[in-house]
């Protein structure tokens, strides 16, 4: 854990993505503290359980820091209110979903289509879900979280293979021809 003397802050503080929180307080200028795996654990930043740790750490900490207005989590470039980031680590921690919210941002590319940012961390590769996998932003977004979760839990995927959405209907997911993509659209 760094930051804690005067002016030591962490200086990564420029999220791309907001979560409960207001953009103005954290770009009018933010302190942070950063807590990283020490030498013994790099290089297994990905695997789950030591996440769960780490994230539940966190929250336990942001829970005791007062003011804390946010968390953010560099992978994904994305700020997440203090309340709902503990929300969302606790809920895992008792046996419920993946925290895809303060893990995994989704963004709409100007090209078409939706990228993941962050998921590279789980997996090795981002996902793009094609431009003809949805017809709305809602549902962009509900299957975006339902394929975030598999995938941050199954690992990556080195051949085609159909799962279901989040209406049961099937989606294709497909490596990129340079693997570090997971293609996704309807079946």
């Amino acid at each position: 854990l760094s930051g804690f003397a005067p002016s030591s802050s962490s200086a990564g503080c420029q999220p791309k993505h907001f979560i409960g929180v207001d953009r103005e307080i954290i770009r009018e200028g933010c302190e942070g503290l950063l807590l990283n795996l020490g030498p013994h654990l790099q290089g297994v930043h990905s695997n789950l359980l030591v996440m769960r740790e780490m994230l539940t750490l966190s929250a336990e900490i942001a829970g005791v820091i007062p003011k804390c207005v946010a968390m953010q989590w560099l992978p994904s470039a994305t700020a997440i209110s203090t309340q709902r980031f503990v929300h969302n680590v606790t809920r895992w921690t008792d046996h419920g979903e993946f925290p895809i919210d303060p893990l995994i941002a989704l963004q709409l590319k100007s090209i078409g289509g939706t990228h993941s940012e962050g998921l590279t961390l789980f997996t090795g590769q981002e996902l793009r879900i094609e431009p003809e996998a949805t017809l709305d932003p809602n549902s962009v977004i509900q299957i975006g979280k339902r394929l975030l979760g598999y995938l941050a839990l199954r690992g990556p995927i080195s051949k085609a293979e159909e799962v279901a959405g989040p209406d049961g209907s099937p989606i294709r997911l497909e490596p990129s021809n340079n693997g570090k993509f997971v293609r996704a659209w309807r079946s």
